[in-house]
């Protein structure tokens, strides 16, 4: 279903702080005001933003107050008014994480000071040419060390903290921290181009798992000059439900979004019926999706023939959901004559027609208390199989020539109160007179 969202009005700021250094005080604007409302990245992931007190905003080591909620960490340095921060992180109770460059020093450290930040109005956009990208590099290089963060596009907005030289501007753009080349930047035009997001679609999704990274719900109807980021980085790997977000900004200067907030969708991982996946030693197959506790699988062979003993699991988990296992499949384990033990779990209701088919070295199997019916020929040929051990009760069928050309004086194992009526169930499914059930 189409999701549409109309344009929320932020929120009127507090108006008062606490752990500042001097008393004027202007509110924040409206984006920080939007981002202040729970712990977390901002929106638009990392801003910048102007001290306003006008004796300046204190940075701290910590975000540790007193019993009133005054700060009393450590002071870093003391932000005079006027000057740029970069924004890295909303933190809980009004704290930013913020970045600030004081002459060759760069701190790190946290403020609270929801009502003394304000927009940076200092914007400007990359004036490359022809099309062509800019770099944003981690020194006032163009030396081969230094190290490129980013390509800022053509055209593309910028915000300045400090002018450090006639040639490098350290700036914030869309959330790398780093320098760029003067001669590349220009004032932001201060004519402004409307985008009205309205039409924008962020549609829910439903995909099968595989083994890998699922690809996530995408924006359709993005308006060009508008750049979309979704909400995490999470590798979806997992069956299950996700919701995820995405988040709008203007990729160019002088660009204004209506209708920008976040829209969110669901990614539904699912498992399809009859699918095929593999652990470390067994292949399977889906034979019931249903991923609320009551999926089932049928084992359908094993990975390399070259396995000796196969004890299969109760239950296989499949991208983090358990799989009840409930059938062994037709020529499963046919032929495999490196097989010498078999354990088969209660869930296993049906070991299918020549499952263990001419398991020359096969000695002994195991099944358990579920098991209702074994395929024709499934044992078929294992002229080694000494020992045969039934748990359960409830085994009904048998196959034709279920058990031919195993040894002769093979055991059974079956409980005491069905002693009787496997032995009529047993006849003539290929035991010799020989063969014993106890």
């Amino acid at each position: 279903m189409r999701k549409r969202f109309s344009l929320i009005m932020a929120a009127v700021l507090c108006a008062a702080a606490v752990g500042l250094l001097g008393s004027s005080v202007q509110a924040a604007s409206a984006k920080k005001t939007a981002a202040n409302g729970s712990a977390g990245k901002p929106s638009d992931s990392v801003y910048t933003a102007v001290v306003t007190a006008e004796h300046g905003l204190n940075l701290r080591k910590t975000m540790d107050t007193d019993s009133n909620g005054n700060p009393t960490g450590a002071k870093l340095v003391a932000v005079p008014n006027k000057q740029v921060v970069s924004i890295l992180d909303r933190e809980a109770k009004g704290w930013y994480k913020v970045q600030y460059k004081y002459g060759k020093t760069i701190y790190t450290g946290y403020m609270k000071g929801k009502t003394y930040l304000a927009d940076n109005p200092n914007v400007m956009a990359v004036n490359a040419g022809d099309g062509k990208a800019l770099r944003l590099r981690a020194k006032a290089s163009t030396a081969d060390s230094s190290k490129v963060l980013a390509k800022m596009p053509d055209g593309s907005a910028v915000e300045v903290i400090e002018k450090v030289s006639s040639d490098w501007y350290y700036v914030n753009y869309e959330g790398e921290i780093g320098y760029a080349a003067a001669k590349y930047l220009k004032k932001a035009s201060t004519t402004s181009k409307t985008i009205d997001l309205k039409d924008v679609e962020f549609d829910d999704i439903t995909v099968y798992f595989d083994t890998k990274e699922h690809a996530l719900p995408k924006v359709e109807n993005l308006p060009d000059g508008v750049k979309v980021t979704y909400s995490s980085t999470a590798k979806y790997k997992d069956i299950g439900d996700y919701t995820v977000k995405a988040s709008f900004k203007a990729s160019k200067a002088g660009v204004k979004l209506v209708n920008a907030e976040d829209r969110t969708a669901s990614l539904s991982i699912r498992v399809k019926d009859g699918a095929v996946y593999r652990t470390r030693t067994l292949r399977l197959k889906v034979t019931n999706p249903n991923i609320r506790g009551k999926g089932t699988v049928m084992i359908t062979g094993p990975v390399e023939k070259t396995m000796t003993e196969v004890n299969i699991p109760k239950s296989i988990k499949i991208g983090g959901v358990s799989f009840s296992v409930t059938a062994i499949y037709k020529k499963a384990f046919y032929k495999n004559t490196s097989l010498r033990e078999a354990v088969i779990p209660d869930d296993v209701t049906t070991i299918g027609s020549y499952a263990f088919y001419k398991c020359t070295k096969l000695r002994e199997v195991s099944m358990g208390t579920g098991l209702k019916q074994i395929g024709k020929k499934a044992f078929y040929g294992d002229k080694k199989l000494m020992s045969i051990v039934i748990k359960s009760k409830k085994l009904t069928k048998i196959g034709s020539k279920a058990f031919k050309k195993v040894p002769e004086d093979v055991e059974i194992n079956v409980p005491n109160s069905k002693v009787s009526s496997y032995k009529k169930l047993f006849a003539g499914k290929g035991l010799q007179s020989t063969s014993v059930i106890e």
